[in-house]
């Protein structure tokens, strides 16, 4: 009599049966287990490496349907446990659920991050896609090879309390005149080259004149020194500010979704997650306050009429376009001070709001004029609630590049006469912050190279997203804005994590066409051609000599 199997232990059995013992010593690496795993499912299976680790950062293929919707996360971890040779991990290893959600297209999506005796390793994060009929169809994501940890190197000989004060001090002794609070200190596993720190991860935050502070300070749980300190706030650098007159800016009348409370009316937009708009003026915190008025039709100042109309355009694209409802998917309105009180040119998002600057004396509006450098903003909020990308490293290039096209696609859609491939072109014509045709225009990549080399500092960042930027308007050349906008999008919310690279970002883009798409190879031929041409290579280039 022939039993049923469930799903989960299915998978195990064939597993085991057909894998080979990964605690056998035979010293086969990734590709042999690799080669495995395709005569096993009896389909092709496709992998990139992680350059620096020798592990898996992107697997594609198919297993059989294996996983129920109630079993679809034990099913997820069963899989990477049992292919462990491939992500450089323990047979036994420790994985936390972070999140078990369900797409539009039905597919799921569970990602996981490396734990020793319940703390998390920092800079992992593996997430495995099933398909609508329960197959395991890709794995994304960065794990790293760890080893067991003696009990000793868990428990921390520096205080949670005495780690968050030293992260004050040392913020202070930068910046002694800002008043700073600090977040609960959280364990972390840290990985370095002489081996993993147990760490305790603070967050620091204040207020420099008009500015937000923000920042992520790492410490060593047992030393009390320190092991990393990281800005969190996402900028855009803008040479550009201005003054204008009339309704915005540039003396265009705007409609704008207001709310009253008695005799008086609040730029707080009351049919879009109650996102509102402020003004900081000099010496008051931010966020400032929300601008009001007596008449519906008259307000103080014409930037602030300026983004708070930009707030609605954006929201609509993304509810529209993507069905993504206010800047976190939950329809939560962003907080945009329309003016910080200093008269610099900045635009940024600090993690939760977005601040604009005055604009400069000389050549250039306020930064809230354009729709586009708002968008630019409005983009990193959507992409840190989506994929968590980190503001530094290749993975702040990543960031600032889709900031960028989304920037591009949005004014498009909200302007059609007017949207073109530039970032900031308002604000100081002739001379804009980006040209996604030609990113030479705007910053030197001649100089650094296309090819993806290591990304360090403010500028090597902004000057490295040009690579995605133009990727992406490549890509919308080939296909059409529309299609391309939801392959991104998707690629985005669906398969990027929080360290995603620029090879992350090409595998990410071809999984995304193919889900939308099937194997249209049209389509799939565009998105590698736009990669190529920009010299980023992922998954496909090598994913054929991986499997006989």
């Amino acid at each position: 009599m022939k039993l049923p199997c469930p799903p989960v232990l299915c998978l195990l059995w064939l597993l085991s049966a057909c894998a080979p013992d990964a605690g056998s010593g035979s010293g086969e690496g990734p590709l042999e287990a690799l080669r495995d795993l395709a005569r096993w499912s009896g389909s092709p299976w496709h992998m990139r490496l992680q350059p620096d680790l020798g592990t898996a950062a992107f697997l594609e293929g198919r297993t059989h349907p294996v996983a129920s919707a109630e079993r679809a996360a034990s099913s997820a971890r069963a899989f990477l446990l049992h292919v462990h040779r491939l992500f450089g991990l323990m047979p036994n290893e420790e994985l936390e659920q972070a999140y078990h959600r369900v797409d539009s297209l039905g597919m799921r999506h569970v990602r996981f991050v490396q734990a020793r005796k319940g703390v998390p390793i920092w800079s992992s994060a593996l997430t495995v896609h099933l398909d609508p009929q329960g197959a395991i169809v890709r794995v994304s994501g960065r794990s790293l090879p760890i080893g067991p940890l003696p009990p000793e190197a868990l428990h921390p000989r520096i205080a949670g309390e005495a780690a968050r004060q030293l992260a004050l001090s040392w913020v202070r002794a930068e910046r002694p005149a800002v008043s700073l609070t600090a977040t609960v200190p959280v364990l972390w596993l840290w990985p370095r080259q002489d081996g993993t720190a147990l760490a305790w991860r603070v967050e620091v935050e204040g207020q420099e004149g008009a500015r937000p502070l923000r920042q992520e300070v790492f410490v060593d749980a047992h030393s009390g020194t320190l092991l990393s300190q990281t800005d969190l706030v996402a900028r855009i650098s803008l040479s550009v500010p201005a003054s204008g007159s009339g309704t915005g800016v540039l003396g265009e009348r705007r409609l704008l979704s207001i709310t009253q409370r008695g005799p008086s009316f609040y730029l707080e937009d009351a049919q879009r997650g109650r996102q509102r708009t402020t003004l900081v003026r000099l010496g008051e915190r931010l966020p400032g306050r929300t601008v009001t008025s007596r008449d519906p039709d008259t307000w103080p100042d014409p930037a602030a009429v300026d983004v708070h109309a930009h707030l609605a355009s954006i929201w609509d694209y993304f509810a529209k376009v993507h069905g993504h409802f206010g800047w976190d998917g939950a329809g939560r309105g962003v907080v945009a001070v329309a003016r910080s009180g200093d008269r610099q040119a900045i635009g940024l998002f600090d993690g939760r709001r977005i601040v604009l600057g005055d604009g400069s004396e000389h050549d250039l509006l306020p930064p809230g004029a354009a729709l586009d450098v708002v968008a630019h903003e409005y983009t990193h909020a959507v992409v840190a609630a989506l994929a968590g990308l980190r503001v530094d490293g290749e993975s702040g290039a990543v960031g600032e590049g889709v900031a960028d096209l989304f920037a591009c696609l949005i004014e498009q859609h909200a302007e059609p006469l007017r949207g073109d491939w530039t970032v900031g072109e308002r604000i100081k014509p002739g001379a804009p912050l980006r040209d996604l045709r030609d990113p030479l225009r705007s910053h030197q990549l001649r100089s650094l190279g296309w090819a993806p080399a290591a990304v360090a500092g403010p500028e090597s960042v902004r000057a490295h997203a040009g690579i995605v930027g133009h990727a992406g308007y490549l890509l919308a050349s080939r296909i059409g804005a529309l299609r391309a906008a939801a392959i991104w999008y998707r690629a985005i919310s669906t398969y990027l994590h929080q360290f995603a690279g620029f090879s992350d970002v090409v595998d990410a883009t071809l999984a995304a066409a193919k889900d939308l798409h099937g194997r249209d190879e049209s389509v799939l031929r565009a998105v590698r051609e736009a990669w190529n041409a920009v010299g980023v290579g992922g998954m496909e280039t090598i994913g054929k000599s991986a499997y006989p």
